[in-house]
């Protein structure tokens, strides 16, 4: 996503792994809080809204709608869900942080 800029377009808000039980979401390897915070990307003159989860020490402090910021290895992977004959797929993102921009 090189030449993109990013804004803040939500607050960060704890992940949910089990929407039935409550269960929030953590890292496998550090057991830290995983949030969701969401970015508008601009790039080539389009925008697109990304859904990022990011661990708790990777937010930096201060953070609020509007900010420009740049998401530190920032990692796309596909999903796809099968319901009965219905196939669901798209993209899911993960960044180790967020860097704000001056």
């Amino acid at each position: 996503m090189s030449g993109s800029l990013f804004m803040v377009v939500t607050l960060p808000v704890p992940k949910v792994r089990n929407a039935e039980t409550g269960e929030i979401a953590t890292d496998r390897e550090t057991g830290e809080t995983m949030h969701v915070v969401n970015l508008v990307e601009t790039a080539d003159g389009r925008a697109q809204v990304l859904k990022i989860t990011i661990g708790e020490s990777g937010l930096p402090d201060g953070l609020a709608p509007g900010m420009a910021v740049e998401p530190v290895t920032l990692i796309a992977s596909p999903w796809a869900n099968v319901f009965g004959d219905q196939v669901n797929s798209g993209l899911s993102y993960r960044a180790k942080a967020l860097k704000v921009v001056q």
